[in-house]
């Protein structure tokens, strides 16, 4: 593989840079470059837009989602649950691909996208509050000043300049 056959297949930046200074100009084998590769979405993408015959669907949908276990410990503790479920719900129909399987791994992501449409509006409200108490709080601030300016130790101190 040479680094044209990434800019090819339309490869990010930061795949690119790697790969170049990885390999230079001699590139490497598909094998070597999954062997070093150092993010697995880079290794999944590679596979199904450089080797698509080297996975099919069910192999890189499972790698896929191998990845995303890994990024639960960036999610809450209620959410966890949640999404465990969702992923093993996938897995079952990588492994078992009936309408049972789909039926649940259906139910676990919709389950999945309320948990995350939920969070996402108590992360806004939150941002919405907090943004709210800096303008009360500046607000405050201000109100301090103004009281301040009208007393008449105030007054006193703004003669003396």
């Amino acid at each position: 593989m040479k680094l044209k056959d990434l800019e090819a297949a339309r490869a990010c930046n930061d795949a690119l840079e790697w790969f170049t200074s990885t390999y230079g100009d001699k590139g490497a084998s598909f094998e070597r470059v999954l062997k070093d590769c150092p993010r697995a979405d880079w290794m999944i993408w590679g596979l199904w837009n450089l080797e698509p015959r080297r996975a099919n669907i069910e192999q890189i949908i499972y790698l896929g989602l191998t990845a995303g276990r890994r990024s639960l410990r960036f999610a809450s503790s209620a959410d966890i649950a949640v999404l465990t479920k969702a992923y093993d719900a996938a897995e079952a129909v990588v492994f078992n691909n009936c309408e049972k399987t789909r039926s649940a791994a259906r139910s676990a992501a919709e389950s999945a996208w309320s948990a995350a449409r939920s969070a996402a509006e108590s992360a806004w409200s939150a941002a919405e509050s907090a943004e709210s108490a800096a303008s009360a709080e500046h607000r405050a601030a201000a109100d301090d000043c103004r009281g301040l300016m009208l007393t008449k130790k105030y007054k006193s101190l703004a003669k003396e300049d």
